[in-house]
């Protein structure tokens, strides 16, 4: 036990019976010929035993009973939260100071070893990124499932567990500072069924007016976010109707110009759906149920925030429900979540989706590298961004950051809060 010890020429550490004073490793200890440190030490060389209490008095920047862990500066400035680095390392650092050095750990926001400087934002370099577009889409997909026959009332029970008749979700969003919000309360409905002898289906239900419902709730909840958290952002929702087997009856994208919704289409680059990104399981009439894998619903996420942002965290819950022959069944309620972007874009989409087949009832997947410059936008190709934000410069080189506001001061000729908006001055040189 490192915490107690048997005499003072045996000492093991911790409290000696015979002094009453507490020993640790010691941070530095260079009296012996073969030059060790850390050994036990009083106070861990780093204070002074008071006698009369048995106590050590440390030394400025240590602290502890033996005197035997480091402070935190300025107590991270309320900014932030004092570590040992076992909270900070995984299983691979085992060194002697593992619980008793620290170090700041920052708020969103935050840096510095005390977390008293205040990160500024972070934007494309309007020179460096000219002839490059800096947003960047994400596709949120929501599975569905199939059975051939269901041989019995045990195999279609089994089936409908966990399928869902009315999914709860929000959307969380992590800026570039590692802040995350959330969205209100989203919903996406669904059709679950099973027929004895037959087939069972479940899957997201997505006419045309589901389409706008969906696309709507989201453009509406990440513009509600405070602070503007996510700039100038834009969904799609694309679906296919199935028929009575499951197979694709129509296919719908929302908005488009032949369906009057709340968003009308524009033709152009900030408002058309780019097709090269979606999926053929979210939209091919030909496939076939039982042999490709049908998605049902894929939501499509713009996000004119400047680089590739983390992935939208899908999260929620529903209660299984389906029918059997009409009698409809209910079981215990599910949470469900989408942390992350799929490990494997490129196997998703070559396998048109097989990835997803009895896969997770929703993913999300990164598509900016399927981005294609469409020439009606013009004559001049741009560039689709492929550097994530946390890689982009800090006032996008344009501007220097007021570590104490948290503002970017930016150049002549520049302005915005990211110093990436260029006006006439700038232009004319």
């Amino acid at each position: 036990n490192n915490n107690i010890a048997q005499g003072i020429e045996n000492v093991v550490g911790g409290r000696s019976e015979l002094y009453d004073h507490f020993y640790g490793y010691a941070r530095d200890n260079r009296t012996h010929d073969w030059d060790e440190a850390h050994f036990y030490r009083e106070c861990s060389n780093k204070g002074i035993c008071d006698r009369s209490t048995g106590q050590c008095e440390c030394f400025a920047g240590y602290w502890g009973e033996g005197c035997d862990r480091t402070v935190c500066p300025n107590d991270c400035n309320g900014h932030g939260k004092c570590r040992t680095l076992a909270d900070s390392y995984d299983a691979t650092y085992n060194a002697w100071d593992l619980h008793k050095t620290t170090k700041c750990v920052c708020d969103p926001g935050f840096s510095g070893p005390s977390c008293s400087l205040r990160e500024c934002p972070r934007g494309a370099d309007p020179v460096q990124n000219a002839q490059v577009v800096t947003n960047s889409i994400q596709g949120i997909y929501w599975n569905s499932y199939f059975l051939g026959t269901a041989t019995d009332i045990d195999t279609s029970v089994e089936f409908l567990k966990d399928k869902p008749s009315k999914v709860y979700y929000t959307l969380t969003f992590t800026d570039e500072f590692d802040d995350e919000w959330v969205t209100q309360l989203l919903t996406v409905d669904y059709t679950s069924t099973c027929a004895v002898a037959g087939d069972c289906i479940s899957y997201p239900q997505a006419t045309p007016a589901k389409l706008e419902t969906y696309a709507e709730a989201i453009n509406n909840s990440l513009a509600a976010l405070p602070n503007e958290a996510v700039n100038n952002h834009y969904v799609w929702t694309v679906g296919q109707v199935l028929d009575a087997i499951g197979d694709v009856d129509t296919n719908s994208y929302y908005p488009e110009a032949n369906y009057a919704g709340q968003s009308v289409f524009v033709d152009s680059l900030n408002f058309r759906l780019d097709l090269q990104v979606v999926p053929d399981f979210c939209l091919d009439d030909t496939f076939v149920r039982g042999t490709d894998h049908i998605a049902g619903l894929c939501t499509f996420v713009k996000i004119n925030n400047p680089g590739k942002q983390n992935a939208l965290q899908v999260k929620g819950w529903y209660t299984p429900t389906g029918d059997i022959d009409g009698v409809d069944y209910t079981f215990e309620t599910l949470n469900f979540g989408a942390t992350n972007f799929v490990d494997d874009h490129a196997a998703l989409i070559a396998g048109s989706g097989d990835a997803l087949t009895d896969g997770p009832l929703v993913v999300v997947d990164d598509v900016q590298g399927d981005r294609v410059w469409n020439g009606d936008d013009g004559d001049v190709t741009f560039d689709f961004t492929a550097n994530n934000i946390r890689d982009l410069d800090v006032c996008s080189k344009r501007g220097v950051c007021d570590y104490s506001t948290g503002l970017c001061k930016c150049f002549s000729g520049y302005s915005g809060v990211r110093c990436d908006t260029q006006n006439s001055i700038s232009f004319s040189y």
